[in-house]
């Protein structure tokens, strides 16, 4: 269960081990783990869809899950 104020996230093991390859093979880019590539990842696109780089169409919420997590997918 995760802190008060902080959520979890369910990824599937084969793209988080796609992120941490990438992370080991690119260490000039400062990433030393999955959840900061992840967070960093996803406040640069917050910041283009803000700035209408990447259309909103994009991010689609998909549904929730049973114990209200948003389930979001990129088209």
């Amino acid at each position: 269960m995760p802190r008060e104020g902080w959520i979890s996230v369910f990824l599937k093991e084969d793209f988080v081990k796609k992120m941490e390859k990438y992370i080991k093979n690119n260490p000039h880019l400062g990433y030393r783990s999955v959840p900061g590539l992840i967070v960093d990842s996803l406040r640069h696109l917050l910041v283009d869809i803000e700035k209408d780089v990447v259309p909103e169409k994009k991010l689609h919420v998909m549904g929730f899950s049973a114990d209200g997590k948003t389930i979001l997918k990129m088209k």
